[in-house]
């Protein structure tokens, strides 16, 4: 429930924006978006989904390939911004949607997807991500879940997966417009499995190749 507020407080704060603002048989080194490989292509892991356009966000966009197991890898998009909490700790958020309207709807309406990764904005070495247990027992740890929603409902989780490396990089920060830049890789594996008639998720997920420009709200 506190990472859920985490999520939901933080796109409270990306709507405040003005004009300023190891068993992954897929996991491959190329970023070639154009080799993707689609095993099943009617996988629920495999549908994609769109960003918001809106003046909210600017400077939020982040894109990567998603790789399920044994399902196959398509181009993954989300918004994204970097938000301070009252603890000093900074989190990326990266949603998106099924569907692109916006005027007149609650924040969270036809939300699909989310990544949270907590992180130093301001650190440009390589920062190694754990899952959220190692968090618990040690709060100066990064870590990262990954959520897939309905509405505000959610659907089914991932935590980070301990054997293998995944990190994130800030390659680049303006100090003046608060806008870092940065990569990342990410494994993770199923936490908690859709209860939705039908839907099964792969066990385990990847976002390679991953690539974010957003703006930090201090």
């Amino acid at each position: 429930m506190k990472k859920i507020l985490i999520f939901l407080t933080a796109i409270l704060v990306f709507l405040s924006c003005k004009d300023e603002c190891g068993d992954n048989n897929l996991s491959i080194d190329t970023c070639d978006r154009d080799s993707l490989i689609v095993i099943n292509a009617s996988s629920p892991d495999l549908q994609k989904f769109v960003i918001r356009n809106d003046t909210s966000s600017l400077y939020g966009f982040t894109n990567a390939i998603k790789s399920a197991l044994d399902q196959g890898e398509i181009e993954w998009i989300g918004n994204n911004l970097i938000s301070r909490l009252t603890s000093g700790e900074y989190y990326l958020q990266i949603p998106n949607y099924a569907d692109s309207s916006w005027l007149g709807l609650e924040f969270w309406a036809y939300l699909r997807e989310s990544l949270i990764i907590k992180f130093n904005p301001y650190y440009f070495e390589k920062q190694k991500i754990f899952d959220e247990n190692s968090y618990n027992n040690s709060s100066s740890k990064n870590y990262a879940r990954y959520f897939r929603w309905v509405d505000d409902y959610s659907d089914a989780s991932w935590d980070i997966d301990l054997a293998e490396d995944s990190y994130i990089i800030v390659t680049k920060i303006d100090q003046n417009t608060k806008i870092a830049e940065g990569e990342f890789e990410l494994y993770f594996k199923i936490k908690e499995q859709s209860k939705l008639p039908g839907i099964v998720y792969s066990n385990k997920v990847q976002f390679r190749c991953g690539k974010f420009k957003s703006k930090i709200f201090e």
